[in-house]
């Protein structure tokens, strides 16, 4: 058995053109990221940046192509892993452990790989349980960057107010703390599971708002700056890897298929729920046909790929409606609730039927994440 595709709709796209971004950058100024700190007499050092350009520039390249994204992301989440956030930003946090500035940067570079590991475990040819590993791996580590950038916010207040925009109401510093603040929310979610697609689906869009609001205006006013170059780039790497983050916790498509055919069985000649709105005839034809375009998308194209996820679309619709309704007509009854087949909401990612020896009796707490179950 071999890991889905996924569903990653275009977080990837957006992470590729930003390694492809950095690279361009340091091409076109001879030295290395500057988040890639390395001493300035050491031996080779132009020649040595140049080949790590070229390297990113190729593997971002190679992960916007979905038939070797694998080995693209593959070699990205190696090199940011490996050599520059152990080895290039490991001295620093060696040489400055009492600043945060230094856990704070590292983990803007481990962001980068986290993404990379993501895109990797998406795309690869492997097992399925291995690829819900290493992808869950990178949601944590991501998770703790999170947490790093929105302490950096409070810890470095004075540098990070003046990026606000001073027509931004109330405060330049009341943004500069509100922002802090989401990015701390944000890496507990995603740390934690409890909203964690929410929650990375709005740190995505705080941080394609730092390219509009903050980045953008910087590299206009100075566009000669190569600091300027390299934070917009940066942040679009960044927001790359928050979004393909957002996607990977989402329900792949094999498991929602999967899914919905426990919920037919369970509702099938189930006394419990003997008028769903949507009824099985329609949800088992959703069903079908969304079977169908999972597997003409895995053989062809961009159309083939939107025409299943408008199926995945109509599916998910069906089974909330339905959903909905067990949710009401279950009576807060956890045996009646399991046997449509919908499951309850877990911490985690992984999505399982709450033990039974853990429900003190018959009535349970109201099943109000049953509907958000399906997708978070």
């Amino acid at each position: 058995m071999t890991a889905e595709k996924g569903t990653m709709a275009f977080g990837w796209r957006v992470y590729g053109l930003g390694v492809m971004a950095l690279a361009i950058v340091c091409l076109a100024w001879g030295d290395f990221d500057p988040g890639q700190p390395v001493p300035k007499d050491f031996p080779d050092r132009t020649i040595l940046a140049y080949a790590a350009a070229a390297f990113m520039l190729v593997a971002g390249a190679a992960v916007e192509w979905r038939r070797i994204a694998a080995w693209g992301a593959a070699t990205l989440a190696a090199y940011y892993a490996l050599i520059v956030v152990i080895l290039m930003n490991g001295s620093v946090v060696l040489a400055h452990y009492a600043e945060f500035g230094a856990y704070s940067a590292a983990a803007e570079q481990l962001a980068i790989a986290a993404g990379a590991l993501i895109v990797y475990a998406g795309n690869a040819k492997i097992n399925a349980g291995l690829a819900a590993r290493l992808t869950r791996l990178g949601q944590l580590a991501f998770g703790i960057c999170s947490l790093l950038f929105g302490g950096a916010h409070f810890v470095y207040m004075y540098l990070t107010a003046p990026l606000v925009p001073k027509w931004l109401p109330p405060t330049q510093e009341f943004w500069g703390y509100a922002t802090g603040v989401c990015f701390i929310a944000a890496g507990v979610a995603i740390l934690t599971g409890v909203q964690a697609r929410l929650a990375a689906i709005l740190l995505t869009a705080m941080l394609a708002s730092f390219a509009l609001l903050v980045h953008a205006p910087m590299l206009l006013a100075d566009p000669s700056s190569h600091m300027n170059w390299a934070e917009n780039a940066l942040n679009l790497a960044v927001l790359g890897a928050a979004w393909v983050m957002a996607d990977s916790l989402t329900l792949p498509d094999t498991e929602l298929d999967n899914f919905s055919v426990t919920v037919i069985n369970g509702l099938t000649g189930n006394a419990a729920y003997p008028t769903p709105p949507v009824t099985l005839a329609n949800l088992q034809t959703a069903r079908d046909d969304f079977t169908a375009k999972i597997a003409a998308a895995k053989v062809g194209g961009p159309p083939d790929t939107a025409l299943k996820n408008n199926s995945r679309g109509s599916l998910l619709g069906m089974l909330r409606k339905d959903a909905a309704y067990v949710q009401i007509n279950c009576n807060d009854d956890m045996a009646v609730l399991l046997s449509s087949g919908f499951l309850t909401m877990s911490t985690n990612r992984a999505q399982n039927p709450l033990d039974h020896h853990k429900v003190s009796s018959s009535k349970t707490e109201p099943a109000a994440n049953l509907s958000q179950a399906l997708l978070r």
